[in-house]
């Protein structure tokens, strides 16, 4: 844009439906912010097909989720469609890439180079279900959804390594073969919204039946080591030289997780609670409340170990 009058950037859709003052209150976010303050955002409410809201949302809920600090959307998205932002910022960065989650990859690679300023309260109706968004089109498929995924996590991944922030978790998830279990196994792991963890799949099938498979579910944080026949302990002795991170999980086995916030929530706790030496912290403090589980010879599926405490464990 060469208009030098231009200052501000921001996007409308001809399906929502916006205030009067949506403009307004934005731009006068951006001018009464600090200087380094590049990106303002509001809530918005949501609208289904019709008109019609979906639901009467806990305002007060609703606006909390969105007033966060930028470091979390690496996370979560929670900055949506009412926003603007400088055209200095923008100038900095490429345009919209990663499609179907440009507008998403997007505010990531602006917040590299700005702070943000939230407005708590809404300044337009999000139209949603309608038949043409992106949305429904993830429902009514398996592979639309998938790629829909991995663009999301390889926009996250992207921010990451460009802001050096490093994986917290290693997971360790062996595998015979390529059938119908162990994709879906994979398929609720990839769905979990914790996603700053590499995943190391070890194919243990003669004929690499698991890769074979799995390498068509793409993800920017997985690799895969072919080790033919080895028992499944030797697996997980092998896939540990991979773990250089604070915590590692085995996966695999069990009924873990048992909700996509799951391994989030795992995480969480693991920050907070005190361990000790000879501890480690089990999924089902969630269940039965915090509780510790002391040493045992063998790594249990599921749990989340600090990694320091699972190698004195496997004696490596």
């Amino acid at each position: 844009m060469q208009l030098d009058e231009v200052k501000y950037f921001t996007w409308v859709s001809s399906d929502n439906i916006y205030y009067p003052t949506y403009v307004e209150k934005l731009r006068t976010a951006l001018n009464n912010a600090p200087a380094n303050v590049g990106l303002a955002y509001s809530s918005f409410r949501h609208i289904d097909d019709n008109g019609d809201f979906l639901k009467e949302p806990n305002f007060e809920g609703f606006y909390n989720y969105h007033y966060q600090p930028k470091e979390s959307l690496l996370d979560f998205c929670f900055i949506g469609t009412s926003f603007m932002h400088k055209k200095e910022i923008a100038a900095m960065i490429e345009g919209y890439k990663l499609e179907p989650v440009k507008d998403y990859g997007y505010r990531l690679r602006l917040t590299d180079h700005c702070e943000i300023v939230y407005i708590p309260e809404a300044l337009m109706h999000y139209r949603t279900n309608s038949p043409l968004s992106v949305s429904a089109q993830q429902r009514n498929s398996k592979e639309e959804h998938r790629r829909w995924r991995y663009a999301f996590n390889l926009a996250r991944q992207e921010a990451r390594n460009i802001r050096k922030v490093p994986f917290l978790l290693t997971i360790i998830y062996p595998v015979q073969d390529g059938k119908e279990g162990t994709i879906e196994k994979l398929e609720q792991l990839l769905e979990q919204t914790f996603s700053n963890f590499k995943l190391i799949i070890i194919d243990r099938s003669f004929d690499k039946s698991a890769i074979n498979v799995l390498q068509h579910i793409e993800d920017p944080r997985k690799k895969f080591l072919n080790l033919p026949g080895v028992t499944e302990r030797e697996s997980i002795l092998m896939g540990m030289k991979e773990a250089d991170t604070p915590f590692t999980l085995v996966y695999g086995k069990g009924n873990f997780p048992s909700s996509t916030w799951m391994l989030n929530n795992l995480i969480v706790q693991g920050r907070l609670l005190k361990v000790n030496d000879n501890a480690i912290v089990d999924h089902s403090v969630f269940k039965v409340g915090k509780r510790l589980i002391q040493r045992k010879e063998e790594p249990v599926f599921g749990n989340l170990y600090k990694t320091e405490k699972l190698r004195e464990i496997l004696s490596i």
